[in-house]
């Protein structure tokens, strides 16, 4: 029984490690991508942006948090806080997405 415990355990390690790779990529891509969003549209609009982010509002079907979003922390800092972000294009509730 000791070494099926044991054989177990590593088993946990190992997918623990895995996982944990698998999130540091998608960490590393998101961040990338984060990045080639700020080149691409620095000199946007208001406007154009306000468009990008109701796509993505279309596209996910909620106002998105700041989270969701390439480009969020961009966005935020352009239209100066990520209620004014989502208020550009949208008039109903978005308390629950302030947060994030």
């Amino acid at each position: 029984m000791h070494d099926e415990e044991q054989r177990q355990l590593e088993e946990q390690r190992r997918l623990n490690a895995r996982k944990q790779l698998i999130l540091r990529r998608v960490e590393r891509i998101i961040a990338r991508r984060n990045t080639q969003f700020i080149l691409d549209h620095q000199h946007d609009s208001l406007e154009q942006l306000s468009a990008y982010l109701k796509a993505c509002m279309d596209d996910i079907g909620h106002p998105p948090a700041r989270v969701e979003v390439i480009g969020g922390a961009f966005l935020e800092y352009r239209f100066g806080s990520w209620t004014k972000a989502l208020r550009s294009f949208y008039s109903g509730s978005v308390s629950a997405n302030i947060k994030n």
